[in-house]
């Protein structure tokens, strides 16, 4: 009686599922790695605008606290949206009715978590206040 694992079709597929599995998993790493380079605000250095240049630019701050609100905003409309469209029909809602409607919470929360943080530094520690205090960016903290 052979090992299931000695069997080469299985190796063949072992191989090729590895293969595609390292290839997804750099394509998926780079793709972070492209959105913390463009939260960090990377490369604006050279740029004339000093409100980018430092982290406590009100450029960083204003920019980053804009797209906060938008997707936030956006997600809590949904949010409002399908709860008054639920019940108003009182109808069971479709599958994809709760995922969008888990999806915007997620967002939503996720927004208003990040806002928080920002608005709790400001209040209790002014003087260290940044770009930072958003903790938007917080994939390379350690």
């Amino acid at each position: 009686m052979s090992s299931f694992s000695n069997n080469p079709n299985y190796q063949e597929y072992y191989r090729k599922f590895m293969y595609y599995y390292n290839m997804t998993r750099d394509f998926i790493d780079n793709t972070i790695d492209n959105i913390q380079y463009s939260l960090n605000y990377e490369g604006s250095n050279e740029s004339n605008n000093p409100n980018f240049q430092s982290k406590t630019g009100l450029g960083r701050i204003g920019t980053t606290a804009f797209f906060l609100g938008v997707v936030g905003g956006v997600h809590l409309g949904f949010l409002v949206l399908i709860t008054l469209v639920y019940y108003s029909s009182r109808e069971e809602m479709s599958s994809i009715c709760i995922s969008l409607y888990q999806w915007s919470l997620y967002m939503s929360l996720l927004c208003f978590f990040h806002f928080s943080e920002f608005f709790t530094t400001a209040v209790y520690q002014p003087t260290t206040l940044s770009y930072d205090s958003f903790i938007i960016n917080h994939r390379y903290i350690c």
